[in-house]
């Protein structure tokens, strides 16, 4: 099985590095599209290295109109430590990794459409305006990397300047270039006229207005309307002047030192009164008293920025650029999907895993659909015992699980339908079911209403209440069942039991293929969680689901602090320590087992504080394996300390 990649892994590549530094991206569209490094080497190529391989009216196009297996491990890879860095939390290295991979070979198979546009269109770059092209970016971006504070140190790791600079070339020449081919085929298919600007910009001047338009003001903010009324008396006759009024009587002291001034912003960014005053006013006119759930305001206009029509956009030339991209993108965007159908693209999946991820993604919750790919999925995850097939690859076990739990979803809500049916069939009173259900919903809302009234007969309208839920049910599960074929009760009970049997036998397999996910990727989050909800007793599944809580725990502890975290979030963390305690405790856990929870609980006692607890593990890990911690006994002794301390201090 393909483990997930080293955490702790130096920099794969000098590109994210320096982005972590800068926390730029400057290859856009290229975030994905770097697919030509990897195998360049030998220019030896074979269709068992590719993931996918584009097709045109049904027949494989040649390289390089493939996506090659290194190509979208090394994409993935860059992708997930992106997102680590930016949110800190790890990619999902099981479900969210089948999903950011096919979404990365969706970018690159449009990426080759592109290529493939432009070179049948003369539009691709030549090798020197891509190079002069990365040249200057990356001219631009050692400027940046040179004034941090880490360059030093950076350009130590990598042999000096000129080493930093090849790696980032070699590493961004095919991201530039993919760059360019967009840019020279965007040009080309989707100019932008200016009667379609003008078009667009009337079709969206509400949202273009609130999105560009922009004042540049000051003001005074005051707690009470008659020292407001009275100071702006006072700015008119000419005895104060608004800056000073501002650093005398302003109550924003985050700006009255600074004559009151706000910079620019947008209808958004302030609250509506004072952006319908800000917006409307005349530039150097002092605005009357506007009142606010702030206070009292005086705002004065210092310049501002607003469109009043197509032709204010088009006479703004940054905007207008602005406008001109977005609808350049959009037509481009438009251009694209028409283009893939109209020129009969398509794929060839050569990893199979992406082939299946497809198909569920398009099944969605259509359960026709979702059966034929667990049709497909079955035989390649079980063999003829019902046993998982030795080493099959992780991603199918993970879409078998989708694929499964979608189905148990349905039959689930069956077997409520025919299990509803048969519990009914002789209690529902037969007068109600001999109505219509417009009746009997009628009746109900009424019941309902009166329920609620002063003096009402709560026993007898809540019998009556049921009765007329149960009849609803019964007539509504009828229905359905009678369209499926089935109209007596003898038949309705064979098909709960067949439908039950296949529940079971699902079940079952469902839970050995997540038992099998859980001994390879005990580090999934996902993973722990699904398995432990279709077998808590497994002791180790426990103590992985245990540590998930716990790591959320922290995280709140961080923030909130320890107390208020064991006050609001008792009921979880009494949940962890009732599996530690459940897990040391079991016949059936080995000493392995056992010390993971214990290791689990010295976390939890440290996160929380909680001497007493930590001292109760410390000494269960003591009695267990003396030498598990070569510190043993300090520890213990250092943690009584701690509690005696508390107990001076608190004179309990």
């Amino acid at each position: 099985m393909r483990e997930w990649f080293v955490k702790h892994e130096k920099a794969i590549t000098i590109v994210i590095v320096a982005l972590l530094v800068v926390g730029m991206i400057w290859w856009s569209v290229g975030t994905y599209m770097s697919t030509r490094n990897t195998s360049a080497a030998n220019n030896q190529y074979s269709k068992d290295q590719a993931a996918v391989v584009l097709t045109k009216d049904g027949e494989e196009l040649d390289y390089p109109y493939w996506i090659m297996k290194d190509t979208l491990e090394n994409e993935y890879k860059i992708k997930a430590d992106q997102y680590t860095q930016y949110y800190g939390q790890q990619v999902d290295p099981v479900y969210d990794s089948i999903s950011l991979k096919l979404s990365i070979v969706n970018q690159l198979f449009d990426l080759n459409v592109v290529t493939y546009y432009g070179e049948q269109n003369k539009l691709l770059p030549s090798e020197k305006t891509v190079k002069n092209e990365l040249n200057a970016q990356i001219d631009e971006y050692m400027k940046q990397l040179k004034a941090q504070s880490n360059w030093d140190q950076l350009s130590s790791y990598y042999g000096g300047e000129s080493k930093v600079r090849e790696l980032i070339y070699n590493n961004s020449y095919d991201s530039v270039k993919s760059s360019l081919i967009y840019s020279n085929v965007q040009n080309n298919v989707s100019p932008v006229s200016k009667d379609e600007a003008v078009k667009y910009i009337n079709d969206n001047l509400s949202d273009l207005k609130d999105k560009y338009e922009e004042v540049n003001a000051q003001h005074i903010l005051f707690s009470d309307q008659a020292t407001a009324l009275e100071v702006k008396k006072m700015i008119e006759d000419g005895k104060i002047s608004f800056a000073d009024a501002a650093a005398e009587y302003s109550q924003d002291t985050s700006n009255a030192t600074n004559s009151g001034n706000l910079g620019w912003f947008k209808r958004a960014d302030m609250v509506e009164e004072f952006s319908d005053a800000a917006f409307t006013l005349d530039k150097n006119v002092l605005s009357d008293v506007i009142s606010s759930s702030y206070g009292y305001h005086l705002i004065n206009v210092l310049d501002k920025k607003i469109f009043n029509s197509a032709e204010d956009f088009l006479a703004d030339t940054d905007v207008y650029k602005e406008i001109e991209a977005t609808i350049a993108t959009d037509k481009f965007n438009k251009w694209l999907e028409a283009y893939k159908t109209d020129e009969n693209f398509g794929k060839k999946y050569y990893a199979e895993y992406l082939e299946i991820s497809t198909e569920l993604t398009a099944a969605g919750t259509d359960i026709s659909e979702v059966k034929k790919v667990y049709a497909e999925l079955e035989p390649k995850v079980f063999d003829d015992t019902d046993e998982v097939i030795l080493d099959v690859d992780s991603a199918l076990l993970a879409e078998y699980n989708i694929a499964v739990s979608t189905i148990l979803t349905d039959e689930n809500n069956y077997l409520l339908n025919l299990k509803k049916y048969i519990s009914l069939e002789d209690s529902v009173d037969s007068n109600l079911i001999s109505k219509d259900l417009d009746v009997l919903n009628a009746e109900l809302t009424k019941v309902s209403t009166d329920l609620t009234k002063d003096g009402a007969d709560t026993e007898t309208l809540t019998t009556k209440k049921l009765a007329l839920e149960d009849a609803i049910d019964f007539i509504t599960v009828k229905t359905l069942l009678n369209e499926k074929g089935l109209n007596d009760v003898s038949q309705i009970t064979a098909e709960r039991d067949s439908v039950q049997a296949e529940y079971d036998s699902l079940m079952a397999k469902n839970k050995k293929v997540l038992k099998e996910l859980f001994y390879q990727y005990p580090s999934s989050a996902q993973v722990v969680s699904k398995y432990y909800s279709v077998n808590p007793e497994d002791l180790d599944a426990k103590v992985a689901y245990s540590k998930i809580q716990l790591n959320q725990i922290k995280q709140y502890v961080s923030y909130l602090g320890a107390d208020a975290v064991k006050m609001y979030l008792n009921n979880n963390i009494r949940e962890i320590v009732l599996n530690i305690s459940s897990v040391i405790n079991s016949s059936k856990a080995g000493d392995q087992t056992k010390l993971d929870a214990l290791d689990l609980g010295i976390d939890l006692s440290n996160s929380l504080n909680d001497m007493d607890l930590k001292l109760t593990y410390l000494e269960l890990i003591k009695e267990i394996d003396p030498g598990y911690y070569s510190d043993i006994d300090n520890l213990i002794e250092e943690t009584k300390a701690s509690i005696d301390s508390t107990s001076d201090s608190t004179g309990n």
